[in-house]
C-alpha cells in the first residue's frame, strides 16, 4: 500500500467522489463547487459553479455522453455539460438538503433528501418533470440504489425500503433494523444481495427473501460507516467514516480484516475504486492510494 498523490481541496471536505468515463475525477464538498481533475497529473482541469450550499452527490448519465447530475444541500438538482462547464438545467427538487440524485434503468431520476421523501423525476431534452413522490421513511432519506426491479433506499429511520419500479413505484417491502445509513454506503454487493453501512456495523441484505443475511459488527471501530466501496476482482470490501484514522478492507467472503490504510484525517467521506489497484479516498484532501 502506497500514497500516490495528494489533492488538495481550498476550502472544507470532500463529500463525494465520482470516476468519469473519460477517466478524470470528480469531487463536490462543502466549497459548493463541483472540480474535476485529471488522474494523469492531478491537475484541476475544470470547476463547475452553480450551487449555494455542499454537494452531496454526483452522477454521470448513463445514455448521454459528458452530462453530470449534482446534489446539494440547497435543495436543488443541476444537469451539467462536462465538456463546456455550463449549467443546462437546475430546479428546486425538495424542501430539504438532498442527499443522492441517480439515474435508473428506464432514464428516470431518482433523488432523496432530509425532507423524508424520494423523487422520480422523467428526463426528457434537457428537461425535468416531476411523476411522483414515495411517502413512507419517518427519517431523512440518506441513499437510493437500483437492483433488478426495485429502487432500494435508506434512511435515518433504521429501515430499508423497496418500491417496485414495475408498479408504479409503489412501495413493496421494508427491512427493519439497519442502523443509520449515509449517503455513500448503499452498494450493490452482487446480483442477488446489497450492502449497507450503519453506526458501527453494516449489513448484507438479500433481495430476494428480503432478510438481512449478514450482520457484520466490525468492533474495534466507532461512529457511523460513511463509505462503502466493492473491488469484486479482489473480492474486497473497502470502509471507513468517523473516529477512525483508518480505512479498512474485508475479504467478501469471511468478513475479516485484510488490511488497514492509515489516513491523515479521522473522517473520511467517500471511498471510490479508480481500477488497477487505485483508490481514491476524500476527506478535506482527495487521497490516491495503492492498495
Amino acid at each position: 500500500m502506497s500514497l500516490i498523490y495528494n489533492i488538495k481541496e481550498d476550502n472544507g471536505n470532500i463529500w463525494c467522489l465520482l470516476l468519469l468515463k473519460n477517466g478524470n475525477l470528480c469531487s463536490g464538498g462543502s466549497d459548493s463547487k463541483i472540480k474535476i481533475y485529471s488522474l494523469i497529473n492531478f491537475q484541476c482541469e475544470k470547476i463547475l459553479i452553480g450551487h449555494n450550499s455542499y454537494i452531496t452527490s454526483l452522477y454521470e448519465l448513463n445514455n448521454e455522453k459528458n452530462k453530470l447530475l449534482s446534489s446539494s444541500g440547497d435543495k436543488y438538482i443541476k444537469f451539467w455539460d462536462l465538456i463546456t462547464g455550463n449549467c443546462l438545467y437546475s430546479f428546486k427538487a425538495h424542501f430539504s438538503s438532498i442527499f443522492k440524485v441517480i439515474q435508473i434503468s428506464n432514464n428516470k431520476i431518482v433523488s432523496c433528501s432530509e425532507d423524508n421523501c424520494i423523487k422520480i423525476w422523467e428526463y426528457k431534452d434537457n428537461n425535468f418533470t416531476h411523476i411522483k413522490t414515495l411517502e413512507k421513511h419517518i427519517g431523512t432519506v440518506y441513499s437510493i440504489l437500483e437492483m433488478k426491479n426495485y429502487i432500494i433506499s435508506g434512511s435515518w429511520d433504521c429501515n430499508l425500503i423497496f418500491w417496485d419500479i414495475n408498479n408504479n413505484y409503489n412501495f413493496y417491502k421494508i427491512v427493519p433494523n439497519i442502523f443509520n445509513c449515509s449517503n455513500n454506503s448503499l452498494r450493490k454487493f452482487d446480483d442477488k444481495r446489497c450492502m449497507i453501512g450503519g453506526e458501527g456495523m453494516f449489513y448484507i441484505v438479500n433481495i430476494i427473501s428480503f432478510q438481512i443475511e449478514t450482520k457484520i459488527s466490525t468492533k474495534i471501530y466507532e461512529g457511523f460507516i460513511n463509505s462503502l466501496c466493492l473491488i469484486n476482482d479482489k473480492n474486497w470490501i473497502i470502509h471507513s467514516g468517523f473516529n477512525r484514522n483508518v480505512v479498512y478492507i474485508w475479504d467478501k467472503y469471511t468478513f475479516k480484516i485484510i488490511k488497514n490504510i492509515p489516513t491523515t484525517n479521522p473522517t473520511i467521506f467517500d471511498i471510490i475504486y479508480l481500477g488497477n489497484n487505485h483508490i481514491a479516498v476524500s476527506n478535506d484532501t482527495i487521497s490516491i492510494i495503492k492498495i
